[in-house]
């Protein structure tokens, strides 16, 4: 089992974060009479709300569209077993939710708590299913109905929530990409308020907003997906608005104390990964614990600890690969015909640009990177010629990259990154091989084959760091 470990001292949550999250609810209670009085104190908040019982559920067909709150009872079917009763939930789960079904949490109404933790292994074990739920929180219905009232009860939700920073964390950020995409969209409307120019005016608009994004030149738009380039100019938008609406309550790092991440092994020995140590190369068995204690290397040896670590370190490059293919590298709408500053090619036949095999890991792929400035595209001024830089994709291992020549003509900072949905990947630049193709050898997918194409931050590094490479004069002094 995976999990963060977060040490805070403080937990601050803004009163109405969860009120601003939740603009609509979903009961599922074989109780009626129980969650009547819930159900319009959740209207009373201005939360829409719909109500079914197992046996509505049993008639219906899915999908739902979203709901930021589920509230599910554990004894759907009171004379049926716990055990059967989750697996009635999972079902429900994965006939309604859906794999786009959107950010949403689950409380556990039940009076049954101490089943919560059972719930929440089980769920976990769907993902790939259904969206699963940000939270799963526990309430306790007996304390509601004893007290006439659920008043307390979206309250007593934001307490629980205070427990899970992460949870915080995506609730705020829902919240905030909400506010800034309405704002988004009406700053752009206002450009045009008049409504009898208004559909060609904004038309217009869009096409400059493509147009700028893309920066091909206009006589090749056509041949390129622009309506994607509009949505990615408006992406651009829509970030600085986020950060503009974002709160300045650091409520998620707000005492620079250490995070972890953490494995279990089994039910006292687990691997701790701390956020201020890069991953080195070989297992750090100082990392392994038991029932919270750094455990002797005499122990070690005994037990399962030291093997499952090296393979859990090698989880977590997984994960960060992950998050750096999805910072990094951009693998949709690539088209082999459009030639654009950033785009990654994978050398096919003979060529030039191929590395000396004995200066690049075995078994790595060739390829080059466009390194044409933007604004020569744009203003029609590349001619036929693209600039190109070569390097190779190899395996990321501590050993490939230690195994990578030291020197400034190397671009190697792209690991570790996920490729082609194999193992992380090591992506390396050699400044030394740059030059010039001609675009009809690069458009031509026997010799040079589109793999995918950097991203805007990415890409502007590569480009000023051959740039400095480029500029270098040098100084001969005699001593």
């Amino acid at each position: 089992m995976l999990r963060s470990v977060f040490r805070l001292k403080s937990k601050k949550l803004s009163t109405d974060m969860l009120q601003n999250f939740v603009n609509s609810a979903l009961i599922i209670d074989d109780a009626e009479g129980e969650i009547a009085d819930l159900k319009t104190f959740l209207e009373q908040k201005d939360i829409w709300v719909k109500h079914y019982t197992p046996t509505q559920l049993d008639q219906m067909q899915g999908p739902f569209k979203n709901r930021k709150l589920i509230f599910l009872d554990l004894q759907l079917v009171d004379s049926d077993s716990t055990v059967n009763n989750i697996s009635r939930i999972r079902k429900y789960l994965r006939d309604f939710i859906g794999a786009d079904f959107g950010a949403y949490g689950i409380v556990l109404w039940t009076k049954h708590i101490e089943e919560l933790n059972g719930v929440k292994e089980k769920i976990s074990q769907d993902v790939g299913s259904y969206a699963i739920p940000l939270f799963i929180i526990g309430l306790d219905k007996t304390k509601y109905l004893k007290a006439g009232n659920y008043n307390d009860v979206l309250t007593d939700l934001e307490e629980e929530l205070k427990k899970n920073i992460a949870s915080m964390f995506f609730i705020e950020w829902n919240i905030l990409v909400d506010k800034a995409k309405d704002s988004t969209i009406s700053s752009i409307f206002q450009i045009e308020p008049d409504y009898r120019r208004q559909e060609q005016n904004l038309q217009f608009i869009l096409f400059q907003i493509a147009k700028n994004y893309t920066g091909i030149p206009e006589d090749q738009m056509l041949d390129h997906n622009l309506t994607k380039d509009t949505i990615k100019g408006f992406s651009d938008m829509l970030h600085y608005e986020v950060v503009n609406h974002a709160t300045h309550d650091n409520f998620l790092f707000n005492n620079g104390n250490e995070f972890f991440f953490r494995h279990d092994i089994d039910p006292t020995i687990y691997c701790e990964y701390s956020s201020s140590n890069h991953l080195a190369g070989k297992f750090d068995e100082k990392s392994i614990k038991r029932n919270g204690t750094i455990m002797p290397k005499a122990d070690l040896r005994r037990s399962p600890g030291k093997e499952n670590g090296e393979a859990n370190e090698k989880e977590v490059v997984d994960i960060y690969a992950h998050i750096n293919s999805r910072l990094l590298i951009d693998s949709h709408n690539l088209n082999q015909a459009i030639i654009l500053p950033g785009n990654i090619y994978e050398i096919i036949s003979n060529s030039p640009f191929k590395l000396d095999p004995n200066d690049i890991p075995a078994n790595s792929m060739n390829v080059l990177i466009e390194v044409t400035p933007p604004c020569d595209f744009s203003n029609s001024k590349k001619g036929k010629m693209s600039r190109i830089v070569a390097g190779f994709i190899c395996d990321y291992t501590p050993e490939n990259l230690s195994g990578i020549k030291k020197g400034e003509n190397y671009y190697k900072e792209i690991w570790p990154v996920l490729f082609n949905n194999g193992n992380p990947k090591l992506f390396c630049f050699d400044f030394r091989y740059f030059g010039a193709i001609n675009e009809i050898d690069l458009r031509d997918a026997q010799k040079y084959k589109l793999i995918s194409k950097a991203k805007d931050k990415l890409f502007a590094d590569i480009l000023q760091k051959l740039a400095s490479h480029t500029a270098r004069l040098g100084l001969s002094v005699i001593h």
